[in-house]
């Protein structure tokens, strides 16, 4: 064979395998790494809530306070966020957190309702005598 018929036939087999892989990596494994990335930030975001909690809620010019009303607000940017990308997450993928009784759709809810807390039910209520 010559040359130009090896190299035409490198390019024949290179570039639909190229764009395969592209369309792989992009329609499947950046949204599974995306959807991985905010699960970390929900989690720790929900670890911070939890330490915050004891917090004085009349104090509003403590730090903590400015930081409490941060992580609320953050609530809402991953409820949009798990909301945009849970559907574009690969069959597969939503089939497993469905087995694992893992329930993102539900999880946008119980995100959006975690700052309309009151604040007397996150205190410690008193003890009845």
């Amino acid at each position: 064979m010559e040359d130009s018929t090896v190299n035409l036939v490198i390019a024949l087999l290179g570039v639909p395998i190229g764009v395969l892989t592209y369309y792989f990596t992009k329609l499947w494994m950046e949204p599974y790494f995306e959807y991985e990335k905010l699960r970390a930030r929900i989690n720790s975001d929900l670890l911070y809530y939890a330490d915050a909690v004891e917090i004085d809620m009349n104090n509003k010019e403590s730090l903590l306070y400015k930081k409490y009303g941060e992580r609320m607000e953050a609530f809402h940017r991953h409820a949009a966020d798990l909301l945009a990308l849970y559907p574009l997450l690969p069959a597969w993928h939503r089939i497993n957190y469905f087995e694992t009784r893992e329930y993102p759709e539900k999880a946008v809810g119980q995100l959006l309702g975690t700052p309309n807390i009151p604040t007397h039910l996150t205190q410690e209520r008193p003890k009845k005598k």
